[in-house]
Order: C-alpha cells, then structure tokens, then sequence
C-alpha cells in the first residue's frame, strides 16, 4: 500500500458510511489511514469606537498521520506541521510569542476517541509534561517573579492534565467533534457544555451548550451547522465591569451578546473533515466587539 494514499483501494468500500436510500440516514464512521493534511486558521479581531485595535491571524498545517480502528473507538496520531502568527498591533507582540510557546507542548498528539469522536485519552500525556517542562525552563528567565508564578501555575495546569485543554479551546473541539455514530437528518444533538472565556471582560465566562444539527446528507458529505444556547450566568458581574470600565468612555449602553454559528462537511469516503468555518461574535454594544473566525480545511 502507498505511504500517499489513504486507505486501501483492494479495500470493499461499498458498505462503508454508507447512506440510506432516502438520503436520510447514515451510520458515519471514521475510516483508518494515514497522512491526512490539514490547514487551520484563527482570526481575531476587535473592534472599539469603529477602529480595528486587534487583528491577529493564526495559521497551523495538521497532519494525521495515523487512524486506527480500536475496541470502541479510534486512536489518531496528529502532528503540526508547522504554525505562524500574523500581528498588526506591536504591543501584543509579546502575547503572541508567549502564545506560540504556549502551543510547542501540543504539537504531537497520540489520542484515543470514543466512537462518537470525543477525545478520552491523550495517550503521550508525560511527552507533553515534558515538552512543557523544557518550554518551562526556556521563558522562565524572561519573567518577573508575579508573572512567573501565573504563567507557569497556568502551564502546569494545564499541560499537567492535557485532556482539559482540548476539551476547552474549540479549535480542538472542532477538529476532534463527536460526529460520528447514527447520523439522521434534520437531527440536532446537543453537545457537552462548554464555557466561553471572555474576550472584553477580564475573568468572566460564559456557560453554552454547542448545538450540531445535520443539515443534509447524500453519497459524498454530511453536512452540519452550528449554533450555541446559552446558558444562565451572573450579569451583574457584567453590569458592574461595565460601570468601572466602559460606561465614562464609550456610549450605547451595556447590550451584550455572545454566542457562534458555522458549518461543517465531513467526507463519506474518509469520515474525516472536509471544511468548518465557524464564527464567534462577542459584542458590549455596536461599539465595542470581538470576533473570531474558525476555518479547517483538508489540503
């Protein structure tokens, strides 16, 4: 078998994922291989008094070098190919390097899914302790002692227990979705909660409950669309951070919003992500808001 090729053409693929006559129904599964290539972008912008005071574009290549079908689920070997970060504003230069260090513990991953897809086990969890370790031992000299101990407390934490990180940064949510199992159309599946980290006020979250409704299914694709239900939390904490910060120096009051909406297309033949392109709007009013783009797409 080619090192190029994905999968085993010998291989009979006429049962594999595949669809009800009606086009209504599918059992979709993640097919075995190798040497899948994909591009991710993050871009994140914020916008204050009709002046664009953040724009900054994350780049990265995926490769999955690896699936295979396991007693009840999937192991996927994935490595980043490579990574880069595009910054308008020189002031945050030093947010941006502290990111891409941030990201050197993660760049190998030998995870286990359930059959759904959801992430159970990063199974090379001591590499990432370690690689963090060294990136540890590499930025402390640059930090003074009340940095060093929220940095690397923050580190510690969450490189110590990887599994948290992809289960709370949705650019791994997205990659690694549970989507697979009986998939019906017009189906909307509520998925695991999730918190928002908000971008415009400083330690506050945002309880969600991602929605994934699949919108079509044919011989090809399953496609899917996203929308969030949010969910209570304390607005007076908001109210309050409003009146201290924003309320002297901005007009139209506190009318916040928050929340996302996309699409998704898997491949039939693979299982795996075709393209996602996600958007998350976070606003205090028209003059003052933070979005951030999403796309995956296979290469």
């Amino acid at each position: 078998m080619s090192i190029f090729k994905f999968f085993d053409e010998s291989r009979d693929n006429s049962s594999f994922n595949k669809v009800s006559e009606d086009n209504a129904v599918v059992d979709f599964k993640l097919r075995e291989g190798f040497n899948r290539r994909f591009q991710l972008e993050t871009h994140s912008t914020l916008f204050a008094l009709g002046n664009k005071a953040i724009d900054i574009r994350n780049e990265s290549v995926w490769v999955i070098k690896e699936i295979k079908v396991i007693p009840n689920g999937y192991k996927l070997h994935v490595e980043v190919e490579s990574h880069n970060v595009f910054n308008n504003n020189p002031s945050f230069d030093g947010v941006v390097k502290f990111s891409k260090l941030f990201n050197i513990p993660l760049q190998e991953l030998i995870l286990n899914l359930d059959l759904s897809g959801n992430v159970v086990q990063v199974i090379n969890q001591q590499q990432v302790i370690e690689v963090w370790n060294a990136v540890k031992t590499e930025i402390l000299p640059s930090l003074n002692a009340e940095e060093a101990q929220i940095i690397i407390h923050n580190g510690d934490s969450q490189f110590g227990n990887p599994i948290v990180v992809l289960r709370d940064t949705l650019i791994y949510n997205l990659f690694f979705e549970p989507v697979y199992g009986i998939r019906k159309k017009g189906e909307i599946k509520v998925l695991e909660k999730k918190t928002f980290t908000s971008q415009l006020f400083q330690n506050v979250t945002i309880p969600y409950n991602p929605l994934q409704k699949v919108t079509e299914i044919n011989k090809n694709n399953l496609h899917l669309s996203y929308e969030t239900e949010v969910l209570g939390f304390d607005k007076e904490v908001l109210v309050n951070v409003y009146n201290q910060i924003y309320k002297d120096v901005m007009e139209g009051g506190l009318d916040y919003k928050i929340g996302f909406t996309g699409n998704s297309i898997y491949d039939m033949e693979t299982g795996l992500i075709k393209n996602c392109l996600i958007e998350v709007r976070e606003s205090v009013n028209d003059n003052l808001r933070f979005e951030c783009n999403y796309s995956i797409k296979e290469i």
